[in-house]
Parts: C-alpha cells; structure tokens; sequence
C-alpha cells in the first residue's frame, strides 16, 4: 500500500484516481501529454544511441563478430528483469514519479560504465553498460501505460499513438548526435556516453512535471492471485506474443544492419541514412496509429502490422553488395517498413492489453510489468542469437539473408497465432 506522503508528492488534486469516461481533455490533459511526450522522446534518443551503436562499439573494443550482439541482448535483459523486480513493487508503493526517475538513474549508471569500457577497452563493462541502459528503458517505456491513466478512457488510444510518436524526434537526435560525438574526444565513441547522460537529466526534468495519479493500493491478500488469473487470459496472452514478435523482427536487421552494410560496402553515412529513416518509421505512424487503433480496434490493427511485417522482407531479400550493383534504396524500403509495423504492433498490443486490467485497476501495474517481462526476455533472448545466425550464414549477403528468413518465420508463426486466436473468439462468441 502506498504511503500518504507518497500518494501526496505524486500527484495533485487533478489525477486522484483512473480517469472517467464522462471527462473531455482538459489543459492539464495536454501539458502532461506534452511532458510525457518529450520525456518519451529522451528515453527513445538513448534507445536509438545504445541500439544503434551497440556492435559497432563492441566491435571497436575488441569483441569477436560473434559476440556483437551480446550487448544488445543485455539490454534487453536489463529490461526485462527490471520489468520483473522493480517495476511491479516500485510503481505501487513509490508511484509513477519516483519510478521514472529511479529508471532514469539507471541510464546515469549506464552512461558511467559505457565510458569506462570504451576508455579501457573492457568488452564485460560495455554489456554491463547496456544491461543498465536496459534497465533504465523497462522503466522508462512505462510512459506509454501511464499515457493511458492520464486521460480519460475514449481518448487512450490517442494518447498512447501521441506519446509514442515523441520517437520521431529521437528518430535524428539520437543517431545524429551519436555521430557527431563518436570522436569528440580522444577516445572513440567516448562522446557518445557524454550525450545519453545529458539526455537522461533533459529525461528527469521533463517527467518531474508530469502530474501522474496517485498509486493505486494493492490488495496483498489477493493480488498474486488475481494478477495470475488475468495473465492466463488471452487478451494477455496473444498481445504479449504480438509485442515480443514485434520487437524481434525489429530489432534483428536493425541492430545487425549498420555492420552488414559496412561489410557489403556501404559507407557509415549510408548505413546511418538507413537507421536514422528507420528509426522515424517506428515513430512517424503514432501520428494515425491512435485513429487505426479507434476506427478498427487492436486486434485487426495487429493484422495491419504483421502484413506490413511481411511485405518488409521483400526488399530486404533483394538486398545487395555495392560490387553486385546493391542499392541502399532496399536497405531503406525494408527498414522503413519494418519500423512502420513495429508502430502499429507495439501500439496494438499496449491498448490490448489495457482491456485485461481495465475492470482491475489496482492490477494494472502488475499487468504491464509482466507484459513487458516476458516482451523483453524472449525477444532478448533471440536477438543475443542474432550475430550467431548471421556468422552461421557466412556473414555478408548470405548470412544477412539467412537472418530475415528466421524474421521472415516470427512473422508467419505471429501471424498464424492471430488467426487462431480469431477463429477462436467467434466460435466461443
């Protein structure tokens, strides 16, 4: 149960429980938004520095191809464990202020041991670096769920597309600003860790004026147990495989992108172009997402994405070295529509899973916390195998082709679970 001195720092008369649906947007409504909004893109430059740069970071301080991913996949198991230990107890009892910040914390941490390990070289340090940056992003992506909570109930899908779409500013920031700073000092890519600190206090400032609600008390007695029975549902079930599956297909090519094209001969400024143009997919769509999301609901705009998923692989298939006459036309195509379905999907499966705990309110934080638990970890786990299958393939064009067609099965296999799970509704009525 949370304290009163908490329940009075986190929130103000305005928010004093779940938004009603008999409320309109207010001006409070839209400075929250606006702050979550830019604490949202914060949170997205780091993600887009630390992605974005992971392998080739590793790659300058010593670790073997095999292992360019093992950063990664600490980040992703930063978030999970994060979404596992801390998320569920914290936003509870300290509420959704002191979390965010306790999660900002985190990236601080990250951004200290990311420049020990480039200034000396240490391959450990730098994955101990992004399981941090990990841990501060398992909280932070918990701004879209408190997007829900800071409006009333016909406008979350609005809200949630709204914030997410902070994203496109992160989408050149982050990239950018990592490019500018890879040798600002001495050392390379020491810059890099300069920028995500001062992201993290620009982070911090914007969520402390964020007038969140009070944490809602937990029943001890029976919480466990009902927090069990809700994650047995399949409106909990099937959005959590969509948003894992989303972040998998995602993250595979994207985080392998920038080393294969420099192997197949592109230059860093082509292969940056590509990222950069991916990374503003991912967040451009936020902008209709929240009216796909109202006119057609979750489930169909699930089937939006995954069809865009698929379409995605075709120019990414047709992907070339410059000696054969490759474009970076292919390179940007696919990307972009991958980044496009990634909107749709991840923001399908958040307002889905919304329908699980919206009857048990008390249960919400639990709910997101294992959604985001199991979306972090098992698509962590694939992408630590990522540098694996793409040295398995033999590297290069091949190895680069074997890679999409494990993405290519996630999709089918998403895809086909979708299928199930609607045949299934309307036979059970």
């Amino acid at each position: 149960m949370a304290s009163e001195d908490t329940e009075s720092n986190d929130s103000s008369p305005h928010h004093t429980d779940v938004t009603r649906e008999d409320e309109s947007i207010t001006t409070r409504h839209i400075l929250d938004l606006t702050f979550c909004f830019f604490a949202w893109a914060c949170t997205i430059c780091n993600v887009t520095l630390v992605i974005g740069s992971s392998a080739l970071v590793a790659k300058s301080i010593g670790s073997s191809d095999k292992l360019l991913s093992i950063p990664l996949g600490a980040f992703f198991l930063g978030a999970s464990i994060v979404s596992l230990v801390v998320t569920p107890w914290m936003f509870s009892m300290k509420g959704r202020k002191f979390t965010f910040l306790l999660g900002i914390f985190f990236g601080i941490i990250g951004s200290s041991l990311g420049a020990v390990s480039v200034a000396f070289r240490y391959p450990l340090v730098n994955s101990m670096s992004t399981f941090f940056f990990g841990m501060a992003m398992g909280i932070g992506f918990h701004i879209r769920f408190a997007a829900i909570e800071l409006v009333p109930e016909k406008f979350t899908s609005k809200a949630v597309a709204l914030v997410v779409s902070g994203g496109c500013l992160a989408a050149f920031i982050g990239p950018e600003s990592g490019n500018a700073s890879r040798n600002l000092f001495d050392t390379e890519y020491m810059g890099i860790f300069l920028v995500t600190g001062i992201i993290n206090i620009a982070n911090a400032a914007f969520t402390a004026l964020v007038d969140f609600p009070r944490p809602q008390m937990r029943d001890t007695n029976n919480s466990l147990f009902d927090t069990f029975l809700l994650l047995r549902q399949s409106n909990f079930i099937v959005p959590v495989i969509l948003e894992t599956s989303c972040w998998s297909i995602m993250a595979a090519p994207m985080g392998l992108a920038r080393t294969a094209m420099t192997e197949l001969g592109y230059s860093m400024r082509q292969s940056l172009l590509v990222i950069e143009l991916h990374f503003l997919a991912m967040y451009i769509p936020g902008f209709f997402t929240g009216a796909l999301l109202q006119r057609f609901g979750p489930i169909i705009s699930s089937f939006i994405s995954m069809a865009i998923f698929l379409i995605s692989l075709v120019p990414l298939f047709l992907c070339e070295t410059i000696e054969n006459g490759g474009s970076i036309a292919s390179w940007i195509s696919g990307l972009i529509l991958i980044g496009i379905a990634w909107n749709i999907g991840f923001t399908s499966g958040t307002v889905w899973i919304g329908k699980v705990y919206k009857d048990f309110p008390t249960l919400r934080v639990s709910v997101q916390a294992a959604n985001d638990f199991f979306m972090f970890f098992i698509s962590g786990v694939y992408v630590v195998s990522t540098s694996f299958i793409y040295e398995a393939g033999g590297s290069g064009i091949s190895g680069w082709r074997i890679l999409n067609f494990t993405v290519a099965g996630i999709a089918v296999v998403t895809s086909l679970i979708l299928i199930g799970d609607t045949l299934w509704r309307r036979i059970s009525g």
